[in-house]
């Protein structure tokens, strides 16, 4: 909402969703590695996956995954690096909901999840930011594509 332009309807397009992933695989990575090397609440982590996987509907696994990946990044001591990434969640999930309306990917976000706690339980801040990358481009590559298919 806007005093002087009334209401405003953000649209997904191809183009905002990979502005959105390209600033992501160049930010998240590097905040997660020194989060794990910092150290985060690995319970919370944990608690945000199983909330995931019980969710009821889209709205609430949809919080559970940006509570995950926030816990991911929240300790990495850079606070702007921070703000960007949380700035950035609105925008992905914006992007995610109009992507699982045509095609259901928990599963396999789910086993993405779980790689990437494991890396980070173990201590692997290198390993986890791999995973995190890869997590996001594949993301990324499915939701582009519904996002294409639903624009033709």
């Amino acid at each position: 909402m806007s005093e002087y332009k009334g209401a405003t309807v953000r649209v997904v397009d191809e183009e905002m969703a990979r502005s959105v992933f390209d600033v992501r695989s160049l930010l998240e990575p590097v905040a997660v590695a020194r989060t794990v090397e910092r150290g985060f609440d690995m319970d919370r982590a944990q608690a945000a996956l199983d909330r995931a996987a019980g969710a009821a509907d889209e709205a609430e696994r949809s919080l559970a995954n940006r509570d995950f990946h926030q816990l991911l990044y929240s300790n990495c001591g850079n606070t702007v690096l921070t703000q960007m990434l949380d700035g950035l969640r609105e925008q992905t999930a914006l992007i995610s909901a109009n992507a699982w309306i045509k095609q259901h990917s928990w599963e396999e976000e789910a086993d993405e999840h779980a790689e990437i706690l494991s890396a980070a339980r173990s201590g692997d801040a290198g390993r986890a930011a791999e995973l995190v990358l890869n997590h996001i481009n594949s993301f990324a590559a499915r939701a582009v594509g519904q996002i294409a298919k639903g624009q033709s």
